[in-house]
């Protein structure tokens, strides 16, 4: 799973092109900001970018190579005032609720991360589209399948749920 936006869309498609790779869009979100259920914005109904200065943003690091275009989180770490790079989810999740820190992503599941975490729409024009890659020409293992209808079945509950 992974998500094209403004900022790394172009750049991806070239590198599915390249590498002979087919995106394919599961859905469109705007992006959320993650948090702890007891941080100072948890009860607004929506987020200023503005808003979260005071506090630190969380990025998730994959590596010594990782570029921006393969960025788990939605905004650009570098315009906010307060970053903390982590390479391991569990001390993501720990010091979001432990610093009162926030990350940004698609809002899919926030308890993914922890129970005590939630999800506040960010008021940004940015929509994400949420998808899959695969190699072009070949198709899914029965167990890729399997986890791909999995997926299905999980955005179509959150869509109702909604």
């Amino acid at each position: 799973m992974l998500y094209l936006s403004k900022r790394n869309e172009k750049t991806l498609r070239k590198i599915f092109r390249r590498e002979e790779l087919v995106f394919t869009e599961l859905y469109f979100a705007k992006p959320h900001v993650f948090l702890s259920k007891k941080h100072p914005l948890a009860k607004k109904k929506l987020i200023m970018p503005t808003e979260l200065d005071l506090y630190p943003y969380v990025t998730y690091e994959q590596g010594l190579e990782n570029a921006l275009y393969f960025s788990e989180e939605v905004m650009d770490a570098i315009d906010r005032k307060k970053n903390i790079r982590v390479r391991d989810r569990a001390t993501m999740t720990k010091l979001i609720l432990g610093l009162q820190g926030y990350t940004v992503s698609s809002g899919a599941n926030a308890k993914t991360y922890a129970p005590e975490m939630i999800a506040v729409p960010l008021n940004l024009e940015e929509k994400i589209c949420v998808g899959f890659i695969k190699r072009n020409k070949v198709e899914l293992s029965s167990a890729g399948q399997i986890f791909l209808d999995e997926v299905k079945k999980l955005i179509s509950a959150n869509k109702n749920s909604n």
